[in-house]
């Protein structure tokens, strides 16, 4: 029998190193939690823009939201209420930038030299790939076969959602869809970084399915090589 002291109490929503992780795991509750910090932030750069230079509003943004919203976000950027930061995300690119509530922010986020929550999302989960490259199997590895595929990492076929939402699996589809000029510097964290960074500068996806999606027209070819190669 057990005493009251070894009673496990059923807690709903526990806080995991400064995540909150539900009992759904849809990280709802975490969203709600930095909601408030990123709002409140929002609204000190607003009463700031009058009396501080565009430098010094970018630092407070990347010092007080950029540190909250990327925090962890591998893990909870597929959460169906991620929508809710980017339009505060949005609104403080806006306030940043000195434009109008209804202007469009894509040009805002290459001027200001940020990434959507979205790229920063690909940017994080890019960089735990190439951090942990050990536990990922290329096709080569697997197949030995010389196919034009062979360096991309192996993506098992699965059928669960909560599996493809995943770490592991989004991260191998996600470094797969990269350009190859960026995959081939995987075991230069430097310069891959620097890459991806402008890679994803430059295009400023709004949502995983855009980057999925991109495809890069005749016209832009030069436009992003130039920052591929040396």
């Amino acid at each position: 029998m057990y005493s009251k002291d070894n009673v496990i109490d059923d807690v709903k929503s526990p806080k995991f190193l400064g995540a909150h992780i539900d009992n759904h795991v849809n990280w709802k509750n975490h969203v709600e939690q930095i909601l408030p910090k990123l709002s409140a932030t929002c609204f000190l750069i607003r009463n700031l823009i009058s009396t501080l230079n565009l430098d010094i509003l970018h630092m407070v943004y990347f010092a007080y939201f950029h540190s909250v919203l990327q925090y962890g976000i591998i893990f909870w950027e597929n959460s169906t209420h991620v929508y809710q930061v980017f339009k505060l995300q949005k609104r403080v690119v806006r306030v940043v930038s000195g434009v109008g509530p209804r202007s469009s922010c894509r040009s805002l986020f290459r001027k200001l030299n940020i990434l959507p929550i979205a790229c920063q999302y690909i940017f994080s989960l890019m960089l735990f790939i190439a951090d942990n490259q050990k536990d990922f199997l290329t096709n080569a590895y697997l197949h030995g076969i010389d196919t034009r595929n062979k360096n991309n990492l192996y993506l098992p076929i699965v059928s669960l959602s909560c599996v493809q939402k995943g770490l592991p699996y989004s991260g191998v589809k996600t470094f797969n869809n990269l350009p190859s000029n960026i995959q081939s510097y995987r075991n230069d964290r430097k310069r891959f970084k620097n890459k991806l960074y402008r890679y994803l500068i430059i295009h400023s996806f709004y949502s995983i399915t855009e980057f999925l999606e991109c495809k890069i027209d005749k016209d832009n070819i030069y436009k992003v090589q130039k920052y591929f190669y040396d």
